[in-house]
């Protein structure tokens, strides 16, 4: 009875225009969704290299620190090289 009620109050034309428009915004939810993982995934990889690069470039700059802190006790006061 319910169905016979339902399709005196929506012809069956604009039920399957109804059924095609869902059908077409879950695919470009699917796709929005989509693109955004991906996007995401991409900053998480560029934010995860950015990071290394930055620990790199922290070790590099230590590394010359420490080397310039023992070049700095090799010369005395006056200038001269021990």
């Amino acid at each position: 009875m319910q169905e016979s009620f339902f399709s005196t109050l929506i012809p069956d034309s604009s039920a399957k225009s109804l059924s095609r428009y869902t059908a077409m915004v879950d695919s470009r939810t699917r796709d929005m969704l989509d693109r955004l993982a991906a996007a995401t995934d991409n900053a998480r990889i560029k934010l995860k290299v950015g990071t290394c690069l930055n620990r790199v470039e922290g070790i590099k700059t230590v590394l010359i620190f420490a080397s310039l802190q023992t070049s700095q006790l090799s010369i005395s006061p006056s200038g001269s090289i021990q």
